[in-house]
């Protein structure tokens, strides 16, 4: 599996397709959007998986992360994965994230900590199109792209800004 650091790569966020026009709007208010505001928001971006593919950035390397907001509230990522790409075991050490899948189906495996700091795999979950997931906190898992139906978009939207703990799997 390929993994990505957390760089992101991408146009100006002026130029960020305009599908995503009323989810970056919540995300600026002066006051913080609530969990769920953020959650309805993001439910409600509308956007095919033709257009949304189009809008991603890919790469044959890893996978492409374009920082579309981040305020100190909040941050905003459209991400693209080529069939096999996937990220590093990780948590969100005290952010909660919302992701949805735009395009593709996506794959979601979720861990546990072993006392010894390593991660056991418990489970793993299908994200289609069109899925939204959640994790907060100390929640771990490994998102990827099978490769079972071709390029995979995902829309994250982290609360407060991404901050990441890694973990090594259990051989």
């Amino acid at each position: 599996m390929k993994t990505f650091p957390l760089e992101s790569v991408g146009p100006p966020v002026e130029n960020a397709p305009p599908f995503l026009d009323e989810l970056l709007e919540v995300c600026r208010r002066p006051q913080p959007a609530t969990d769920e505001e953020l959650l309805a928001a993001l439910r409600r971006v509308d956007v095919s998986a033709a257009e949304a593919v189009a809008s991603a950035m890919f790469d044959v390397e890893h996978y492409s992360r374009w920082t579309l907001l981040k305020t100190d509230h909040v941050q905003v990522l459209l991400i693209g994965w080529l069939a096999g790409q996937g990220s590093a075991i990780h948590d969100h050490s005290g952010s909660l994230c919302l992701f949805r899948v735009l395009a593709g189906c996506g794959a979601e495996m979720r861990y546990r900590i072993r006392p010894d700091g390593k991660a056991v795999q418990e489970s793993v979950v299908e994200l289609p199109t069109g899925e939204i997931a959640a994790s907060r906190d100390a929640d771990v898992h490994r998102v990827f792209n099978p490769g079972v139906s071709g390029p995979l978009v995902t829309l994250h939207v982290y609360t407060p800004p991404l901050n990441m703990n890694y973990y090594e799997e259990v051989e």
